[in-house]
């Protein structure tokens, strides 16, 4: 094996293998319009990282009705924590109001 071989192994062994996430369809937030939701916490929640801002998003699986859906959440989104704390209180049932779009997205629970 030469030397380009090798080092080129090397790389491959540190390569992250890409992750499969189960293809549901993503929640859908409307602009001051209440949604309500059931949020899965038996499990821990599947984590990706944008490659190019770095930024990690935690995919919620999610439940609208009757229909399965991912919700991808900024980690650093302060509804995340209150999530977090509500799932642990063993509450999993929200209602759930987004103001602001892209940047300036921000969540609300009303229940």
């Amino acid at each position: 094996m030469d030397e380009a071989t090798t080092w080129i192994e090397q790389e491959q062994k540190q390569i992250p293998a890409a992750k499969e996430f189960e293809k549901l369809p993503s929640v859908k937030f409307e602009e001051n319009k209440p949604l309500d939701v059931t949020l899965d916490f038996s499990k821990p929640f599947e984590k990706w990282t944008d490659p190019e801002t770095k930024k990690v998003k935690a995919i919620i699986p999610t439940m609208i009705g009757e229909i399965k859906h991912n919700w991808w959440l900024n980690t650093l989104n302060p509804i995340y924590r209150e999530i977090l704390n509500q799932g642990r209180a063993g509450v999993s049932t929200f209602t759930i109001l987004q103001t602001g779009t892209a940047n300036k997205t921000r969540y609300l629970i009303l229940k």
